[in-house]
């Protein structure tokens, strides 16, 4: 089956982020994580994607983080989009020296306050509790359970939750390492 191609109006916010994306999966250049990935696909579909870049005002910004939150969103979530947006966009004015790229930026600089006066965005909450043995007893015990192999390949979750868990690493963090990674000398 072949990608469905998507066709974007050009300037607008949706084309800026497929062009965007497609230059960061360019060989050499530093790929982008499966959530911010997602995320900016999110963002071309939304109604902030068909608004022309040199025409958002900060009124869009406020809009978009509205609905967004009006869907169940977290502001946590929300202010990790105008993250990944505002990235793409000083980007889009820094390395293609597109003009209309600064006009949004300054617009979501306008914006900013007023999303977090309403409390549309913010920082992520820390941790304050680690899961109870009672939690992390029901964890083991589900993962344990003998998986039906789709694919002849199984996750090996058990001792991953228990690596996780006694160092505290994000998924992320332990997915990266490697067994050159294992130092035995200094354990």
């Amino acid at each position: 089956m072949k990608p469905r191609i998507q066709w974007y109006a050009p300037g607008s916010v949706a084309a800026l982020l497929e062009a965007f994306v497609a230059e960061r999966n360019q060989p050499g250049a530093r790929g982008l994580g499966l959530s911010h990935a997602y995320t900016l696909k999110m963002l071309q579909r939304s109604a902030i994607g068909s608004k022309q870049v040199g025409e958002l005002r900060a009124s869009d910004y406020l809009n978009h983080c509205k609905a967004r939150k009006a869907a169940g969103t977290q502001p946590q979530t929300i202010a990790q989009d105008m993250t990944y947006l505002s990235g793409a966009l000083k980007y889009a004015f820094e390395i293609w020296e597109r003009p209309e790229a600064e006009t949004a930026l300054d617009a979501y600089r306008k914006a900013k306050p007023q999303l977090v006066k309403e409390q549309l965005i913010a920082k992520s909450m820390p941790r304050d509790r680690r899961p109870t043995q009672d939690e992390l007893d029901r964890l083991l015990a589900y993962f344990a359970m003998p998986a039906k192999k789709s694919r002849g390949d199984i996750i090996p979750m058990v001792p991953i939750v228990k690596f996780s868990y006694l160092t505290a690493r994000r998924i992320s963090e332990t997915c990266r390492i490697t067994w050159a990674d294992l130092n035995t000398e200094k354990r």
